[in-house]
């Protein structure tokens, strides 16, 4: 009884526990989520205005999650903790999601584009993956070959290759990000791809795939022609 009458908003906590504990998270709208979530991290105070915010701020639950850091701190009523806490609660979720993947073969081109966009969709910066595959295709060791503006110049081959025999395999796909714009293989990809997978194929490692994922959707560049595998030219 003490709670209840410190904290008028202790009887509404109980309510949304109750809720949940009834039925999951049918009917729970975003902010009610959001909500309930940071009752974990903030102990009195009321928790729906601080989510009505933050969605207001990023649109979605997920762009909470995946927001930026400082971004995240300018909303009024978010400090470090709060602001850790939320980021915290996405990067679970991306190792939940890609831990999915473990004992999937990427041998579909739906598995291995949502393999990636569970990788890359988050980031807010060009960065370039790395996928080590067994012949099942399944990931054995995914590496992130480099971020931010390096990314999107050109395939730093040598690395890639160095990495990729760094792990006893026979072929490897990589994926990249486009955090503003669309998934399309542009001329310099193309160009690039077809390098890496005349170097690859030297060193008895196939180039299966390369992946581009922007923030509405994912392409496969072996689906959609501008790459072939195992076709050198």
């Amino acid at each position: 009884m003490a709670d209840i009458k410190d904290n008028p908003h202790a009887g509404h906590r109980e309510r949304m526990r109750q809720r949940f504990q009834d039925t999951g998270l049918d009917g729970f709208a975003e902010h009610e989520i959001l909500e309930m979530l940071l009752f974990y991290v903030v102990r009195r105070e009321n928790t729906n205005t601080l989510a009505h915010k933050l969605l207001t701020e990023f649109g979605s639950l997920y762009d909470v999650f995946h927001a930026d850091r400082q971004a995240l701190l300018r909303v009024g009523g978010v400090g470090e903790k709060i602001a850790d806490f939320l980021l915290f609660a996405g990067a679970v979720h991306n190792h939940v999601e890609i831990s999915r993947f473990q004992d999937l073969s990427l041998k579909s081109y739906e598995n291995r584009c949502m393999y990636f966009h569970i990788q890359l969709s988050g980031c807010k910066e060009e960065r370039l993956l790395l996928a080590c595959l067994d012949d099942a295709y399944k990931v054995i060791r995914c590496f992130t070959v480099s971020s931010g503006s390096d990314a999107e110049v050109s395939l730093p081959v040598k690395k890639i290759v160095k990495l990729s025999l760094s792990t006893p395999c026979s072929r490897v796909m990589i994926a990249h990000n486009h955090p503003t714009g669309k998934a399309h293989a542009s001329p310099e990809d193309i160009r690039s791809t077809g390098k890496l997978a005349k170097v690859l194929h030297d060193v008895e490692t196939e180039l299966v795939d390369h992946i581009i994922v922007s923030p509405d959707e994912v392409i496969s560049m072996q689906q959609t022609g501008s790459y072939q595998a195992g076709l050198l030219v």
